[in-house]
C-alpha cells in the first residue's frame, strides 16, 4: 500500500525540485469535464499511500481507500483549496461531492495561502506551503481528530512504519557554524543562495512525539 514515490534531489545542492509536483498538481485540472479515475498510482511524499486520481471541470479528486481527497485551484490566492471526504468505498462520482459538506477543509485563504496537497499516509494528510522550490512548510493534519500535528519548514520528507522523517531548519544556526562541515557555502554565496543548517528530524504520527537527531548538514537556500 505504502509504495514510495520519486523525488529528486539536485546535487550539490540538494534541492528538492518541488515545482515538478506543482506542475503535476497543476495539469490534474481539466476544464473540459470529468475523466475517468486512473489506475492506482504513486503521488505525494515517498511512503505515502497510492491513490486514484480523477480529472474533474473543477479540480482533481484523489480517491483512498477510507478518504477522498478534492483540490481546486483557489480563487484569489496562491495554491490550492483541499476538501476531504471521509468515504468508506470509491464513491461513484468522486468530482460530484459538496464541498461546503466536508470533513475537513483547508483553504488557502484560511492557511495563508500556497497550499500544495502532497499525499496521505493511512489517517494522516500532508500539504506543503511555500512558493520557492527548496526549505518550505509542511502541515501534517491527523484526519481522526482533525488537527494540526506539525506545522515546520523542512526539505526531503518521507514517511515508513507511522513515522514521518525529515530534514528540519535549525533556527540558531550560529551555535552550528565552524562545528558543521560547510565546504560549498562559499560558492552558494556567489549564487546568491545562503547556506542553512539542518537536523534529521521524526515525528511519530501515533504519538505526535517530535524527536530531532544528531545528525545535522547544511544546504542552499533562496
Amino acid at each position: 500500500m505504502h509504495t514510495p514515490v520519486f523525488i529528486i534531489i539536485i546535487k550539490p545542492m540538494r534541492v528538492i525540485p518541488l515545482l515538478i509536483l506543482i506542475i503535476t498538481m497543476l495539469s490534474c485540472n481539466n476544464p473540459g469535464g470529468n475523466e475517468p479515475g486512473s489506475p492506482e498510482q504513486q503521488f505525494g511524499f515517498p511512503g505515502t499511500d497510492e491513490t486514484e486520481i480523477v480529472n474533474c471541470s473543477g479540480g482533481s479528486a484523489y480517491v483512498y481507500d477510507d478518504y477522498v481527497v478534492y483540490t481546486t485551484r483557489s480563487e484569489g490566492y496562491p495554491g490550492y483549496d483541499i476538501y476531504v471526504f471521509d468515504v468508506a468505498g470509491e464513491p461513484a462520482d468522486p468530482c460530484g461531492m459538496d464541498t461546503a459538506k466536508a470533513y475537513l477543509a483547508i483553504t488557502a485563504k484560511d492557511a495563508g495561502g500556497s497550499n500544495f496537497f502532497s499525499g496521505v499516509y493511512e489517517d494522516y494528510l500532508f500539504i506543503d506551503r511555500g512558493t520557492g522550490p527548496s526549505h518550505r512548510m509542511l502541515n501534517v493534519f491527523d484526519m481522526n481528530t482533525r488537527r494540526v500535528l506539525i506545522f515546520t519548514e523542512y526539505t526531503e520528507a518521507s514517511v515508513s512504519d507511522d513515522v514521518l522523517t525529515f530534514w528540519d531548519t535549525v533556527q540558531k544556526r550560529d551555535i552550528l557554524e565552524g562545528k558543521v562541515s560547510c565546504p560549498e557555502a562559499a560558492e552558494w554565496n556567489k549564487q546568491g543562495l545562503e547556506a542553512v543548517y539542518e537536523r534529521k528530524t521524526t515525528l511519530d504520527l501515533k504519538t505526535g512525539l517530535k524527536k530531532p537527531s544528531g545528525d545535522y548538514r547544511c544546504s542552499p537556500a533562496q
